[in-house]
């Protein structure tokens, strides 16, 4: 792990930064999240269920699979870049 110097006088507005970034990201997962929920209910199955099938080739080649899967994958790397700016803010300590 990288370790970067903050003076104390910069490092609330560093943490600021990291947790409306946080909020922010929060805001994105959610609406994701509710964009599979709605693919799941309108193609009446889990999302999980839906990539498995998704990569294994059953399901063809129609719009709605390849926009489900780009809101998947999106949701993936949302959720990765927040675990990683939680880690950042976390570890902005005095």
């Amino acid at each position: 792990m990288a370790t970067i110097e903050v003076s104390k006088a910069d490092l609330f507005s560093v943490r600021s930064v990291f947790s409306a970034e946080s909020n922010l990201l929060d805001l994105k997962i959610k609406k994701y999240e509710k964009r599979l929920a709605a693919y799941e209910k309108k193609c009446g199955m889990k999302t999980r269920a839906f990539v498995k099938r998704f990569e294994d080739g059953e399901l063809g080649d129609d719009e709605i699979w390849f926009h489900w899967s780009s809101d998947f994958e999106t949701l993936k790397l949302l959720e990765n870049k927040k675990q990683t700016i939680d880690r950042m803010y976390a570890s902005c300590t005095v």
